[in-house]
């Protein structure tokens, strides 16, 4: 997917044209430069995964030992991480807070860019992939910034003026976190007043809540589902190491019989 959008990304917008106009507005999105910053991320994750799985299935076809090794060591590893990481949050929660914040903060301060912008009155949604997630984020869960909405304040790349009917506003926040008048649908992108909201920052127009707050408000929400989800991952990355181990000493013990 990634080296197809590098070399021949027509064949995909064709794709994104075939999709209707209700889900995909291709006025508010400008698909090909969105593409265009996520090849990258395509490209790496898919590499890892296409990887990881060669290993495995040449290791278990083929009987080749080395390529089994390596698999269920990558699964180790990997299922080490995930465990370390559950530790740590669970022994050092106060901390891991401290840096997860932090963390956010520093991607939304340098990286956040134009964001929503307007172009005849429609709204034009950022081709920039992280403004984009940062604004779904905000739209989706009514929030604004990663601790509050004071995050802006520093964000370095962002581009602050505003056109709002005819008049140019220097706003303290981004549209997306402007309160919408039909909060079940936010992609409508109704504000309830969005020249009070970007000028003015008032709970009465405006997302105050930080989006950490909100995250995990809702991984709260939904605690049980994720925990059984983790668990089932778990599992299935357990057995694939043992698996992986059994097939690698059944196939030595195999060469030492010969």
């Amino acid at each position: 997917m990634g080296i197809l959008a590098a070399y021949d990304s027509d064949i995909i917008l064709k794709l994104f044209k075939a999709v209707p106009d209700k889900v995909v507005d291709p006025d508010e999105y400008n698909i090909p430069k969105l593409l265009e910053s996520s090849v990258k991320l395509f490209i790496g994750a898919g590499s890892i995964l296409f990887l990881v799985g060669f290993l495995g299935c040449c290791g278990a076809l083929s009987n080749v030992k080395l390529c089994l090794l390596v698999y269920g060591l990558v699964l180790i590893i990997v299922f080490a991480v995930q465990l370390s990481a559950g530790i740590y949050v669970g022994l050092f929660y106060k901390t891991a807070e401290k840096h997860l914040k932090q963390f956010l903060q520093d991607s939304l301060q340098s990286n956040y860019k134009d964001g929503i912008t307007f172009k005849n009155g429609r709204a034009i949604h950022s081709s920039d992939a992280i403004s984009l997630a940062w604004d779904k984020v905000q739209l989706e869960l009514e929030c604004c910034g990663a601790v509050d909405h004071t995050d802006y304040l520093n964000a370095d790349h962002w581009t602050k003026k505003y056109r709002i009917n005819s008049t140019e506003i220097d706003a303290s926040v981004p549209p997306s976190c402007c309160k919408v008048k039909n909060p079940d649908s936010p992609h409508e992108l109704n504000f309830i007043n969005l020249k009070k909201c970007l000028q003015n920052y008032q709970s009465e127009y405006t997302n105050l809540q930080g989006c950490y707050k909100a995250t995990s408000d809702l991984i709260m929400e939904y605690s049980r589902m994720l925990i059984a989800m983790v668990v089932i991952v778990c599992l299935i990355e357990v057995l694939g190491i043992v698996f992986a181990f059994l097939l690698y000493g059944e196939i030595r013990k195999n060469f030492q019989a010969i």
